[in-house]
């Protein structure tokens, strides 16, 4: 769980995250997890589950927007803006 600066289990009924193949894999915890950037600035991210089975790690763009991110997709890159702050991402 390296990366998160806040993390609790889930107890009880097992959740899952269920993919795009109809596959599912099981959420273990959830907490706040702190995204460092290229540029060395970071983004805490709330609400973040953990799901060892998840090969890929996901961002959830719509939550995002409504922490006040704007986005831009363009030439293989991955763009994300926030006050005066400009976070970019090669693809």
């Amino acid at each position: 769980m390296q990366g998160f600066l806040s993390i609790q289990t889930i107890k009880g009924t097992e959740k899952f995250l269920y993919m795009g193949n109809k596959m599912k894999a099981r959420i273990e915890a959830i907490g706040t997890y702190k995204l460092i950037l290229d540029i060395g600035c970071h983004v805490d991210l709330e609400g973040c589950l953990y799901v060892p089975g998840c090969a890929r790690n996901l961002v959830y763009v719509a939550k995002l927007d409504r922490l006040g991110f704007s986005f831009k997709i363009e030439n293989k890159a991955f763009s994300m803006f926030k006050n005066m702050y400009y976070y970019d991402l090669v693809l």
